[in-house]
């Protein structure tokens, strides 16, 4: 059995903070233990207090916040910890100060990067921390690409995705307008993301522009929020679409909408791994993406769904086109990407590639 504590000072709850929990889960169901430090007014407390699962408060501050240092201390000498796993700058560099003074050499700390906002330092990646991890190969090649980074420090760890939780939540009922909107359209393009330039919305509906000549009748689901969302809805009553788009706000539970789509889409113009075409694929919708970033690890293009060139107007209008027409082999696609993410994204994969890397730092001690 392994001790397991998640650092985590965000005071919003999405996609990182959800991860964490089911992390958590999955390593308390493989019988080894999982507590998560993180503010006490925060959300995710509150969502780890719903689901059951034990929670220290830790104020985490800043990177040199005493309190925050001391009592992370306390619990790593307390519960013993074998491993940190932290998100943020500050939660690591407070979790490998309280890992010092605690005088546990035993106890290692691991810096979770799902993206990369600043130049990556040498000296947390190579001395505070004991080892970097990235969602994707893509990500892991950015960071080691920093000058100084020792590539041996920095390695691979893939999120789950929840596959038999998120086919349970495919049969929940959706909004009655948002349902009633795409029952009168066809076919159904559903794209959930933030509304962020780097994701590709714009481009989106400059295809969903072509494509609304061939398909009169097509309908484009926004779910996501952001602050591009004005300049987006501006975009489509210039382009003429506003039978065809629908701005769905922020979507609590995607598996409903994936179900009812005909195609997800990612076309996103930056992308260190991404969730939602891994989702869509689990339930067996047709999936196309971008061809940037840690997109094409997750989809292989003809195999499990199709990757398009990111930005190229052309092989999107007239891939999508492809796929309208193609319903027997999107299945087939559909199907086999199935087996695809429950084999590199399951929460057994998961947990053993963790424990993995704690083997292989160990061993080099």
């Amino acid at each position: 059995m392994t001790r397991f504590l998640f650092c985590e000072s965000s005071h919003s709850f999405g996609g990182q903070e959800s991860q964490i929990l089911i992390q958590m889960e999955a390593l308390q169901e493989a019988g080894h233990t999982a507590r998560l430090a993180c503010p006490a007014d925060s959300p995710l407390a509150k969502e780890a207090t719903r689901r059951g699962l034990p929670w220290t408060s830790v104020p985490f501050k800043s990177s040199l916040h005493p309190t925050s240092i001391f009592r992370l201390k306390k619990i790593i000498r307390g519960e013993k910890i074998d491993a940190l796993l932290c998100h943020s700058g500050h939660d690591a560099n407070v979790a490998a100060i309280a890992k010092a003074l605690s005088f546990r050499r035993q106890t290692v700390v691991l810096r979770i990067r799902t993206y990369l906002a600043n130049r990556v330092r040498p000296l947390t990646v190579n001395f505070l921390t004991d080892r970097t991890l990235a969602p994707s190969e893509f990500l892991r090649g950015s960071i080691v690409k920093g000058q100084g980074i020792n590539p041996q420090r920095v390695g691979v760890l893939r999120p789950i995705v929840a596959t038999e939780k998120i086919r349970q939540q495919a049969s929940l009922p959706i909004d009655a307008d948002l349902g009633a909107w795409m029952d009168s359209r066809s076919p159904i393009i559903v794209h959930a993301a933030m509304l962020r330039s780097r994701k590709g919305h714009a481009f989106a509906l400059a295809v969903i522009a072509r494509l609304k000549s061939k398909f009169p009748r097509l309908g484009y689901v926004i779910a996501g929020m952001g602050k591009n969302e004005q300049l987006l809805r501006d975009l489509a009553e210039k382009e003429d679409l506003g039978g065809n788009v629908l701005f769905a706000g922020m979507v609590q539970t995607m598996a409903p909408l994936f179900r009812r789509a005909d195609v997800v889409i990612m076309p996103s113009r930056f992308e260190p791994l991404g969730l939602a075409q891994l989702e869509a694929v689990s339930l067996g919708v047709p999936v196309a993406v971008s061809d940037v970033g840690g997109l094409p690890e997750t989809i292989v293009d003809g195999v499990t769904g199709r990757v398009f060139p990111s930005e190229n107007l052309d092989a999107w209008v007239d891939g999508l086109t492809e796929i309208f027409g193609t319903l027997a082999r999107n299945s087939e696609l559909a199907s086999r990407g199935k087996s695809f993410v429950e084999e590199r994204y399951s929460a057994k994969a998961f947990v053993g590639s963790l424990l993995k890397h704690l083997e292989e730092i160990r061993a080099v001690r």
